[in-house]
């Protein structure tokens, strides 16, 4: 249904990689149900709002997710397109539940900004600005900026897929220098 989307997340993360002692594995899983509004369409305005779930798929003795915190988080998102051109920015308050005795609640308020561009009926130009802000827990107050610019490519006009690749690099101090993306899009 065009009102409704789903979005999966499967993270690889290699921490370390130049080093001789680096890890790597999968992430927490993330599946977002996004639903879309069109009463404003013929303005090129669309209203989204959603709910996202992270499942601990992780390895938290490895730094690379969570073996057992769970993540519930509402979504609230805006997309503009005139033309060629669509402009996005969303909100995700996560909310993690399934702490074991003693351990620390860590919420966090995720926001998105991004710019893409129709370059051709098979090429897309994107750039976007991430930010995560810790509202609880040992990092609270502390705020995460990333940018991250990519590409997505349709292989056949045939195919509704798109492969998207990109790097993102952060902007304020993180845990990681850059960051390799890839992504695959299916629309229905």
């Amino acid at each position: 249904h065009r009102s409704f989307s789903i979005e999966a997340g499967v993270p690889y993360v290699v921490l370390q990689p130049t080093d001789l002692n680096s890890t790597s594995g999968v992430g927490n899983l993330e599946v977002l149900f996004k639903f879309a509004n069109y009463a404003f369409e013929e303005q090129g305005l669309l209203l989204g709002y959603g709910i996202e779930f992270a499942v601990p798929t992780g390895d938290a003795a490895n730094g690379i997710g969570s073996d057992h915190i769970w993540e519930v988080a509402p979504v609230l998102n805006l997309g503009y397109k005139r033309g060629a051109l669509e402009l996005v920015g969303f909100t995700i308050f996560g909310i993690p539940f399934g702490q074991e005795d003693g351990e620390e609640v860590e919420t966090e308020f995720t926001y998105n900004g991004s710019v893409l561009m129709h370059a051709s009926p098979q090429l897309q130009l994107l750039v976007e600005l991430n930010g995560n802000t810790m509202l609880s827990g040992e990092e609270r107050g502390t705020t995460f900026v990333r940018l991250s610019p990519g590409v997505k490519v349709a292989p056949s006009r045939a195919v509704p897929l798109f492969i998207g690749l990109g790097g993102t690099f952060p902007l304020t101090e993180s845990e990681f220098d850059a960051g390799a993306l890839v992504s695959l899009f299916y629309h229905f």
